[in-house]
């Protein structure tokens, strides 16, 4: 009824933010993620009552986010790309150039890691696949930007190819894929340094790209070797 039995306002009612839909006070972890109503920094930004910190939502009931420590799986359809790694911190000296450590600032393998199998090589590829593409299109319209929009479409269509539904392809298909990936690349490159030259993107973007690029030619090395492309 809006009232719990003390009397002070409650669900529904002014000051309603620490008490639940149950009638009881809010806590982390209870399934109902705290409103304070300040969207800028609310008191919990999500609340899946669970005890899992390998999800969308932490224990501490903040989102879970790159850098953050705890390596994340989000719901599917989210548009969110999952994270391979995460080890603390996305936030390095001269930025994503010194980032060399085995977990990139996005949370993906870099090609330093000694990964086994050519599923697990293929699915790092595609991760840092993923993000050069979602970094691409938040770029501003221009030539540089239609450019790289068009050699990441064919990198990802490319990648289809060499590992479809998650499953590995053939050898020959995966040498042939790959061939052709390291020159989209090298295309990409390219272009990204044109830009810089041109004024389009700013140096920093230009060493963002830069890297994503080079972990992207890493793995093809590695599949090929793998794959015994050589």
């Amino acid at each position: 009824n809006g009232m719990p039995a003390n009397g002070t306002p409650g669900n529904g009612g002014p000051g309603n933010v620490d008490c639940t839909s149950k009638c009881a006070f809010n806590t982390c972890g209870d399934g109902e993620a705290l409103d304070d109503g300040n969207t800028s920094t609310p008191i919990e930004e999500c609340d899946d009552g669970n005890l899992s910190n390998l999800d969308a939502c932490l224990t501490t009931c903040k989102a879970a986010s790159c850098g953050d420590g705890t390596t994340a799986t989000y719901p599917a359809g989210s548009g969110q790309i999952n994270e391979q790694c995460d080890d603390g911190s996305n936030d390095k000296p001269n930025g994503a150039i010194d980032a060399l450590d085995g977990c990139s600032t996005h949370c993906c393998y870099e090609p330093s890691v000694a990964l086994q199998t050519l599923e697990g090589m293929l699915q790092s590829q595609e991760c840092n696949l993923d993000h050069l593409a979602q970094e691409i299109s938040a770029l501003p319209v221009n030539r540089t930007s239609n450019r790289l929009k068009r050699h990441i479409a064919k990198a990802l269509k490319l990648a289809g190819q060499a590992n479809p539904n998650g499953v590995p392809a053939s050898s020959k298909t995966i040498c042939t894929a790959e061939k052709r990936k390291d020159r989209v690349t090298v295309c990409e490159q390219r272009a990204i340094d044109l830009g810089l030259v041109r004024g389009t993107i700013n140096a920093q973007t230009h060493n963002e790209l830069t890297q994503k690029i080079l972990n992207i030619h890493g793995w093809v090395q590695n599949i090929r070797a793998k794959a015994g492309c050589f």
